[in-house]
C-alpha cells in the first residue's frame, strides 16, 4: 500500500510536465517597417484608439448613424456570428472539463427469491445456484422453479454509491487541448469583430453609393430641364426661320435631350437597388427603406487619418488576431498530438453501502470502496501517432504561412489606401476647377447663341462638357469616401469603442484558466 501511494504521489506530481512546442509569434514583413511608405512625415506617428471611433458620423448622414445601430442588432449574418461564437464557447467547456474528474452516483434495490429443495434460485438471488442459467436452457431468464410457496425463501438487496473517475493530465495533453479551444473562441471573437467592421463598411459604401446616384439622378434630370429649354429656343429660331438655323439643328437639340433623359430611369433602377441591399444589411424586407437624398461633403485630405506604425495592424485589425489565435491554436493541438504518445494514467474509485434493509443500510459495518490506478503505455499504433504529430505540425506550418500572407496583403491594403487617397483628393481639386469652367463656359455660349454668334453645334459641346465634368466629379467623390472607407477597415479602427454585442444572442465573456 505504501508502494501504491508513494507512485501515485510521484505521478501527481509530474502531472505538471508538459510535452510539445510553446506559440511564439511569427516574423511578418511588418516587423521590420518603421513606418509606411505612403504616410506623409507629418503623420507618422502612434495611433489612439479615439481617432477611429464611430468614423462614419464624418459622413454627417443621421439617417446613417442611425442605420448602424439597426445593422448589430438585426443583421442574420451577425446572428450567425454570435451562435458560431457559443458552439467555440461550448466547445471550450468541453476541453476543460475533460481535466476534471468524473463523478456519478448510482442505487439499485433488488428484490428475489430462492428455491429450497430443488436449489434452483431466482433472478439474481444467491446460492449456488445463482451462478447458472436461469431457465435451465443454457440462457439466462426467468427461473423454473419447482416447488409451493412454502418452499421459497424472498430476500431483498439495496445498494448505494459514489463512482469518480480522473483521467490524470500526465505529460499535458489535455491542458494544451482545452487551450487550443480557449483560442479557437478568441478566434470566433475576433472573426464577429472583423465581421462587424466589414458590415458597417459594407453599409456606409451603400449608403454613398445611394447618395451618389440620387445626386447623379438630380443632375440629370436639372440637365434635362436645362436642355428642353434649349431646344425650345432651337424651335422658336427654327420657325422664325432664322438664318443658320436648319432642321438639323432641331434633330441634334432633341437627341441632346433624349440623351440624358434615358439615363433617368436606369438612375432610378439603380436607386432601388440600393434600397434593397440596404433592407437586406438591415434585417429587413427589401423595400421597407425609402429614399433619403443627401449630398457627400468634399473630403479632406488623407493626412488627416494617421495610420500608426505597421507592426500595430498584427494587434488593431480583428482579422488578423482571429489568424494568430488559430495559428496558436494549432501550435497546442501538436503539443497534444505529441502529449499522446506517452503513458495515459486514468484513476478510478468507488465508494458505497450495501445491505439487506433500511433498518441498518447507513451501517459503518456496510460500506465498500475501491480504488485503482490504471496506466496504459501504447506500445503499437501503426503509426497513427507520429502521422497525427505529422499532419499537426504540416497545419501549423499552413497556418503560419497563410498568417504571414494576411499581414502582407494588410500593408499592401493600408498602402495602397493612402496612396489612392492622396491621388483622389488631388484629382477632385482639378474636377471642382473643370467644372466651375465648364459650367461658365456653357452659359456664355448659350447666351452667345442667342444672339445668333455661335452655331448651335457649340452649345451642344459646351453642355454635354459641363454634364460630363458634373458626372466625372460625382463619381471621383463617391471613390474618395469608398477609399477613405477602406482605409478605416484596412486600418482595424476601434469603431464602436468597445466589444461589440451581437443581438440577440449575448456573447459570454472571457474567463482566464
Amino acid at each position: 500500500m505504501k508502494l501504491f501511494g508513494s507512485l501515485l504521489f510521484f505521478l501527481l506530481l509530474i502531472t505538471a510536465c508538459t510535452v510539445g512546442p510553446d506559440y511564439q509569434r511569427p516574423e511578418t514583413p511588418a516587423s521590420g517597417m518603421a513606418a509606411f511608405y505612403s504616410v506623409p512625415d507629418d503623420m507618422r506617428q502612434v495611433i489612439s484608439r479615439e481617432e477611429f471611433s464611430r468614423w462614419w458620423q464624418q459622413i454627417n448622414d443621421p439617417w446613417l448613424d442611425n442605420a448602424v445601430d439597426h445593422l448589430l442588432a438585426d443583421n442574420l449574418q451577425l446572428k450567425e456570428a454570435a451562435a458560431r461564437i457559443q458552439q467555440a464557447w461550448a466547445q471550450l467547456g468541453i476541453a476543460r472539463g475533460s481535466k476534471l474528474p468524473a463523478l456519478s452516483v448510482s442505487s439499485s434495490a433488488l428484490r428475489g427469491f430462492q428455491g429450497i429443495d430443488s436449489g434452483i434460485s431466482g433472478f439474481g438471488a444467491p446460492g449456488a445456484g445463482a451462478e447458472q442459467p436461469l431457465d435451465g436452457t443454457g440462457a439466462a431468464g426467468t427461473a423454473s422453479f419447482q416447488g409451493n410457496e412454502n418452499e421459497r425463501i424472498y430476500f431483498t438487496q439495496l445498494e448505494a454509491g459514489l463512482s469518480t473517475s480522473w483521467q490524470v493530465d500526465l505529460f499535458g495533453g489535455l491542458e494544451r487541448s482545452s487551450t487550443a479551444a480557449r483560442l479557437q473562441y478568441m478566434a470566433s471573437l475576433a472573426n464577429a469583430e472583423a465581421l462587424v467592421h466589414s458590415l458597417i463598411s459594407e453599409l456606409a459604401r451603400r449608403r454613398i453609393s445611394l447618395a451618389a446616384l440620387q445626386q447623379r439622378l438630380d443632375l440629370a434630370q436639372e440637365t434635362a430641364e436645362n436642355r428642353k429649354l434649349t431646344l425650345n429656343v432651337v424651335e422658336r429660331r427654327y420657325r422664325r426661320g432664322v438664318t443658320g438655323t436648319s432642321a438639323t439643328d432641331v434633330y441634334l437639340a432633341r437627341e441632346n435631350l433624349a440623351a440624358v433623359t434615358s439615363r433617368i430611369p436606369d438612375l432610378q433602377s439603380r436607386i432601388r437597388k440600393q434600397l434593397h441591399l440596404l433592407d437586406v444589411l438591415l434585417g429587413r424586407s427589401p423595400g421597407t427603406t425609402s429614399a433619403q437624398k443627401i449630398r457627400l461633403p468634399k473630403l479632406q485630405p488623407p493626412g488627416t487619418v494617421p495610420p500608426g506604425l505597421p507592426a500595430q495592424l498584427i494587434d488593431r485589425r480583428p482579422d488578423l488576431r482571429a489568424n494568430e489565435f488559430r495559428l496558436a491554436a494549432s501550435v497546442e493541438q501538436v503539443g497534444a498530438a505529441v502529449a499522446d504518445l506517452y503513458p495515459d494514467l486514468t484513476l478510478t474509485g468507488a465508494i458505497g453501502l450495501r445491505d439487506d434493509g433500511l433498518s441498518t443500510f447507513f451501517d459503518t459495518a456496510n460500506l465498500f470502496g475501491t480504488i485503482v490506478a490504471d496506466i496504459m503505455v501504447k506500445l503499437f499504433q501503426g503509426g497513427r501517432l507520429r502521422a497525427n504529430i505529422d499532419l499537426q505540425e504540416a497545419e501549423a506550418r499552413e497556418l503560419a504561412a497563410d498568417y504571414a500572407g494576411n499581414v502582407l496583403t494588410a500593408l499592401e491594403e493600408v498602402e495602397t489606401a493612402l496612396s489612392n487617397g492622396r491621388y483622389l483628393g488631388d484629382q477632385l481639386d482639378h474636377l471642382e476647377d473643370r467644372l466651375e469652367n465648364t459650367r461658365r463656359a456653357a452659359q456664355q455660349v448659350m447666351e452667345k447663341y442667342s444672339s445668333g454668334l455661335v452655331p448651335l453645334l457649340d452649345v451642344l459641346v459646351a453642355e454635354r462638357r459641363r454634364f460630363g465634368a458634373a458626372q466625372e466629379y460625382v463619381l471621383i467623390a463617391q471613390a474618395a469616401w469608398n477609399n477613405r472607407i477602406a482605409l478605416y477597415l484596412a486600418l482595424g479602427g476601434d469603431w464602436l469603442g468597445k466589444q461589440p454585442e451581437l443581438a440577440p444572442v449575448r456573447l459570454p465573456q472571457q474567463t482566464k484558466e
